[in-house]
């Protein structure tokens, strides 16, 4: 039986309650992750371990303000890291909260059911 809840209140059996801090950031790290661009910037620092403004423009053909401007929203999230090295910013990809996001992801998907009949977020009630 599906009932509509307040997603604070939910708790399933022998689990411990969702970290809504933790699929704050989460969102917030998606959100980031949501634009094809700052995908296609991420799996090239990735592939590089590391990479500065010029070599990810270069390599995606891009503007710099643009590409800074990504890599901007990309730092902020936490998805990358930022190093100084003379008069370069290299940047690196934090894989540890990336880890963070995928687990609290799938601990919130374990809490719910989405009904995609009517569009809003239900939960399975299993007691």
């Amino acid at each position: 039986m599906k009932s509509r809840t307040n997603l604070q209140s939910m708790r399933r059996a022998n689990k411990s309650p969702i970290s809504f801090e933790k699929l704050r950031v989460s969102t917030d790290i998606l959100r980031a992750l949501a634009h094809p661009t700052r995908l296609k910037m991420l799996e090239f620092i990735d592939k590089s371990k590391s990479a500065n403004v010029n070599n990810i423009l270069e390599a995606l053909n891009m503007e710099q303000s643009l590409t800074s401007q990504h890599l901007r929203l990309l730092r902020i999230a936490g998805v990358v890291r930022a190093t100084r090295a003379g008069k370069f910013i290299y940047y690196e990809v934090d894989y540890e909260k990336l880890e963070e996001t995928i687990r609290a992801v799938g601990e919130f998907a374990s809490f719910v059911d989405v009904d995609f009949d009517d569009d809003e977020l239900c939960v399975t009630d299993e007691d």
